[in-house]
């Protein structure tokens, strides 16, 4: 376990052992939607429309492009602690983001 400079416990991944069932269950699930398509049909489109609205935003917090936007409308105290982030002047991030 690490601590880091603000005091927070950090966690460091030995290993990670990926599973391929997940993969082949989801799309093994994907494909047999198509033989639910009646009971699909039910469901009222603003539902869905929810769904995957919340779907995108949850999934923003682990994207990359996202996390280097904010970077740019981030007080430069505020930005995480990356070790090479604060040896550049805010202005070469920008450029290199943007």
């Amino acid at each position: 376990m690490l601590i880091d400079v603000r005091r927070r416990c950090c966690v460091r991944i030995v290993c990670v052992r990926e599973s391929r069932v997940t993969g082949i269950l989801s799309h093994v699930l994907i494909g047999l939607s198509v033989l639910f398509i009646e009971q699909l049909k039910l469901i009222p489109r603003p539902v869905l429309d929810g769904l995957f609205l919340y779907l995108a935003i949850t999934a923003l917090h682990s994207n990359q492009l996202f996390e280097r936007i904010m970077l740019l409308v981030t007080e430069q105290v505020n930005q995480p602690l990356i070790h090479d982030l604060h040896f550049l002047p805010i202005s070469t991030i920008e450029s290199r983001v943007s």
